[in-house]
C-alpha cells in the first residue's frame, strides 16, 4: 500500500496492490479525496504502485484491475487495455 499525504500530513489519497506474487497482481484501489482530485495525487500513487509490480512481477503474470466507469483513460496512461478486447475477455464482479 501506498499513501499520499498534504502538507498538514493527514492522509489524502491511497492505493493497494492484492495477490499472490506468482501469478497475479490486482490493484484494488486507488483513492484520492475529492478535495485533492484533479492535481496529479492519484498519477503519482499509480506511478509508485506500478513501479512496485515492474519490480516484482514474473514472466506472464496477470496485472488487473476494475475501473470506476468513467476512470478507464487514467489506467490507459499505464498500459492497462479495456476488457473485453480481441484477446481478453470481460472483466466482471459478483453482484
Amino acid at each position: 500500500m501506498v499513501i499520499a499525504k498534504n502538507e498538514k500530513q493527514k492522509i489524502i489519497g491511497m492505493a493497494r496492490i492484492i495477490g499472490d506474487q506468482g501469478m497475479y497482481f490486482y490493484i484494488q484501489d486507488v483513492i484520492v479525496l475529492p478535495k485533492y482530485q484533479k492535481q496529479n495525487v492519484g498519477f503519482e500513487l499509480m506511478k509508485k504502485i506500478m513501479t512496485y509490480i515492474e519490480k516484482n512481477k514474473k514472466e506472464n503474470m496477470f496485472i488487473g484491475l476494475m475501473a470506476a466507469k468513467g476512470k478507464e483513460g487514467f489506467y490507459k496512461k499505464f498500459g492497462f487495455v479495456e476488457r473485453p478486447s480481441e484477446k481478453y475477455g470481460p472483466g466482471m464482479c459478483l453482484e
